[in-house]
């Protein structure tokens, strides 16, 4: 499955992230440490889940059409995360997986860098007890998450041509904001 990537500011994220939960088929999923088997999600945007996301600006993206069991989370055995579980994203599901652009302040400009949408390549499935290709509907799913995201982002031309949030690209152009992390 491919990876698609974008930078934006946190206002751009937040557009991004209301048009990925406008239909309401997705469900967010934080990727953190849990300290039970039971993982945060979220139909909705609001400020306490954005402070979440600033914080972990990964997450999972569990579709009614293309995640067809629920996440499994997986408990952590040795290190100070010991005894806290997280999200498997290769076991069960399938979801995809979201990256947040890293937007941060240095030497008095915001830096945007990039944000990726991917899946996994294989995932594994509990009922039949083999690890699978993508399907078709989580396939099906990327391509409109893409899509509802680049409802939000606009081609940048400046090579390597890149989208961009509409928030970060005026910042860039006022010369008030830098776009790092991109190959060049």
């Amino acid at each position: 499955m491919n990876q698609f990537s974008f930078a934006g500011t946190w206002e751009d994220s937040w557009d991004i992230l209301q048009e990925i939960l406008r239909a309401g088929d997705v469900t967010l999923i934080p990727d953190m440490n849990y300290d039970r088997p039971t993982p945060l999600c979220f139909t909705a945007l609001d400020d306490a889940v954005k402070k979440i996301l600033r914080d972990r600006r990964n997450l999972y993206l569990w579709g009614r059409a293309y995640s067809l069991f629920p996440p499994h989370l997986e408990r952590i055995e040795e290190g100070q995360a010991a005894g806290k579980y997280y999200v498997s994203l290769s076991r069960q599901g399938p979801g995809l997986e979201l990256t947040l652009p890293p937007c941060y302040q240095e030497g008095g400009i915001l830096h945007v860098g990039p944000g990726t949408l991917s899946g996994t390549p294989h995932t594994f499935n509990p009922e039949t007890g083999i690890w699978e290709a993508p399907s078709a509907a989580l396939r099906a799913g990327f391509s409109s998450i893409k899509a509802r995201m680049k409802r939000h982002l606009v081609k940048f031309n400046k090579p390597p041509q890149i989208w961009i949030g509409k928030d970060a690209l005026m910042r860039v152009k006022k010369k008030d904001a830098r776009i790092t992390g991109f190959e060049r």
